[in-house]
């Protein structure tokens, strides 16, 4: 080996060095992810119990549906609910599904390549997301398909 190329015998080669990563502040969102189809079977549960017409999956009652979701949400103690996904263009059809958000925290999320994203542990569920589901199931009869998070800029009461 030549001068000019020796390394000490213990030394990392630079590409196996750990990279700094640029972290930013902002407000890390999770929540349990409900089809439209449970929700909507929900909140037509409590419109059945109060004596109020069903609602529709159409686009006229999807606020209506989002709006009475995010009151139950906020009577069990929750931050709230919002849609996850996107109506469709020109059907009645809705194929998205509802976010009830469990988590709402401020937080440094790692910023790669000019986006905010999540660490593994910011992104997965924990006791506070298992006990939702739990009594979502229990109390509401709704299940949940899993759980998602990800990084705002908006904070909770926006």
């Amino acid at each position: 080996m030549s001068a000019s190329n020796a390394q000490p015998e213990n030394a990392i080669p630079a590409s196996t060095n750990p990279q700094r990563v640029r972290t930013v502040e902002r407000w890390v969102v999770g929540g349990l992810i409900i089809t439209c189809e449970e929700t909507l079977a929900w909140v037509n549960r409590l419109r059945a119990a109060r004596g109020d017409a069903p609602l529709e999956a159409t686009r006229d009652d999807y606020c209506s549906l989002l709006l009475e979701i995010d009151e139950r949400v906020k009577e069990l103690h929750g931050y709230g609910c919002m849609s996850w996904g996107h109506p469709t263009d020109g059907g009645d059809v809705i194929c998205s599904h509802v976010m009830v958000i469990t988590r709402y925290d401020r937080a440094r999320v790692p910023f790669v390549n000019g986006k905010a994203t999540l660490t593994r542990a910011q992104t997965k569920s924990g006791p506070i997301e298992r006990m939702a589901a739990k009594k979502l199931k229990e109390d509401e009869r709704v299940e949940s398909i899993g759980f998602q998070a990800f990084p705002s800029d908006m904070p909770p009461d926006c």
